[in-house]
């Protein structure tokens, strides 16, 4: 019999019972106040918010550093940069994911100093948070600061360099 918020509880239903029925209504409700959203792959790939966070722009830096370091640029691409980006991006390249992801490769390969600037940032940068962005700095850090925007619940890597200017 299921019982319905505001009804008497069945005659002569022990105590135990009753608690277990109660105890077992508090987790259904919890287990499901605590699932995630189901985040639906892009480009194939699969999203892993428990290797690769981004409840906050440091967490979203810290897992494009942890996915650019574990050779992972498909997922850095597909989950944590900017999604309007890539999705212009991979328009451009015909609607090929893998050469966004050789390009970018290719890019990083050439270019060790940026892996070492975002680590710096990382490390000593100041962030500044506001409503859906933030950016990060740092005074060792030359002519370059990370920028993030939040979408939904999930902070986003995004494809820039300076304040003023879109992309690198």
């Amino acid at each position: 019999m299921i019982l319905l918020a505001g009804q008497a509880d069945p005659p002569g239903q022990s105590n135990t019972v009753k608690l277990m029925r109660y105890a077992l209504t508090i987790l259904l409700v919890a287990g499901l106040a605590s699932a995630q959203v189901k985040i639906p792959p892009r480009f194939g790939i699969d999203a892993d918010l428990d290797k690769y966070p981004q409840k906050t722009a440091q967490d979203s830096l810290r897992s494009v550093l942890k996915g650019i370091e574990g050779k992972r640029v498909d997922y850095v691409l597909a989950h944590l940069a900017e999604p309007t980006f890539v999705d212009e991006r991979v328009k451009q390249t015909g609607g090929k994911f893998e050469i966004m992801v050789r390009e970018t490769t290719e890019k990083l390969d050439a270019d060790p100093e940026m892996i070492r600037d975002l680590r710096k940032l990382l490390a000593d940068g100041q962030w500044k948070v506001e409503e859906g962005t933030a950016s990060v700095t740092a005074a060792e850090v030359k002519g370059r600061a990370a920028f993030f925007r939040k979408i939904g619940d999930r902070w986003f890597f995004e494809n820039r360099v300076r304040a003023d200017t879109k992309g690198p």
